[in-house]
């Protein structure tokens, strides 16, 4: 019984014993040229060998308290694996900044480190002026797009300003037309108005002047027609107009010429009543002056004549014909004097157009 005992007590010693995990001590020194501590393993130390086991019938011996090392004030040496109980956890010990190396090799180190913390710095200030070159060009892109909006907002704006400047012109331009063909419609119908007034006037004027106009002379035979006319419908008044006519003109031929006398003085008065109202009638109405001839008029006036002696059948419009040739082929000398004559009539024509507008208010 105390057999077991012993034995069981053996075994919790040595369980407690591994259960304990050596810590790893981290040693300050640096590695040259890098500057980050290296960390360095400690190898735990030997675990004691179990006890043997204890015989039949005697008692085990007492296990060994480890005691811990007196305080001496000094830090533990490096390499050194410190048991801690697994139920308290104590923080890491502070890692210390290394120290530069002395000697040669520590000057190099140093001047590197140096070297690459100020290729560092000039790679970090060459990044920080990318970033503000990117950051310039990308508000001056956006400034750029915007004014190229602002532009094109107001190209549009002026376009449509223009645009409607257009539409209101050509409006105008229309309203203008509609006023001038109203215009020209008035006009054109006040013309009208006015020819038509004229033709109206002149037609009265006409007939007027018609009416004031004094009657033709009678002649002898009209003036026995006049007188035995009624006798002879009188007579035989079944006989047609062209019957009567014939016997008037049969009693004529048959008439004496003592008894004719009496007509040629009744012919005779009625010419001199016709002289007298044709002045009077001229004085009222008078003729206006003829117009003045061209060149080729005055030509046609002279050899009209010889060319109907030469041809008295042919018709006029032949005539003019050869008239129209004989002018296109004769010389510019003669024809000097037939234009230096239609000058002359030209010059009497606007004289006596001068008079006849003085002298009748015209």
């Amino acid at each position: 019984m105390l057999a077991t005992l012993a034995l069981r007590r053996s075994l919790c010693v040595a369980t407690s014993l591994n259960a304990v995990q050596p810590q790893i001590v981290l040693s300050a020194h640096y590695s040259v040229g890098k500057g980050k501590p290296t960390p360095k393993a400690v190898t735990p130390a030997k675990k004691a060998p179990p006890p043997p086991p204890a015989r039949k019938g005697t008692p085990p011996p007492p296990a060994k308290k480890s005691t811990p090392p007196p305080p001496t004030g000094k830090k533990p040496a490096q390499n050194t694996v410190v048991a801690k109980k697994p139920a308290a956890k104590t923080p890491p010990p502070p890692v210390k900044k290394p120290s530069p190396p002395q000697g040669s090799k520590g000057t190099v180190v140093v001047k590197a480190q140096q070297q690459a913390a100020k290729e560092k710095a000039k790679e970090k200030a060459q990044k920080e002026k990318e970033r503000d070159k990117e950051a310039r060009e990308r508000q001056r892109e956006k400034e750029r797009l915007a004014k190229e909006k602002a532009k094109e907002k107001e190209d549009m704006a002026k376009e449509k300003e223009r645009d409607r400047k257009l539409k209101e012109k050509e409006k105008e331009q229309q309203h203008k037309e509609k006023e001038k063909e109203k215009e020209k419609k008035l006009i054109k119908k006040e013309r009208a108005d006015r020819e038509k007034q004229e033709i109206a006037e002149k037609k009265r004027e006409e007939k007027a002047k018609k009416d004031a106009m004094p009657s033709r002379p009678k002649s002898a035979y009209i003036c026995f027609a006049v007188e035995a006319r009624p006798t002879i419908v009188k007579e035989n008044p079944q006989l047609p107009v062209t019957a009567v006519l014939g016997e008037i003109a049969k009693r004529w031929t048959a008439l004496p010429k003592d008894k004719r006398q009496k007509y040629d003085q009744l012919a005779e008065q009625d010419r001199a009543r016709f002289e007298r109202e044709l002045k009077e009638f001229k004085k009222s109405y008078p003729d206006p002056p003829k117009r003045a001839l061209s060149a080729f008029s005055i030509f046609v006036q002279e050899n009209s004549a010889i060319i109907k002696k030469a041809q008295p059948k042919a018709k006029v419009t032949e005539i003019m014909k050869q008239l129209s040739k004989q002018w296109n082929t004769i010389s510019a000398d003669k024809k000097k004097k037939y234009e230096d004559a239609a000058a002359q009539d030209r010059v009497r024509y606007l004289k006596e157009k001068e008079e006849f507008d003085d002298e009748h208010g015209k």
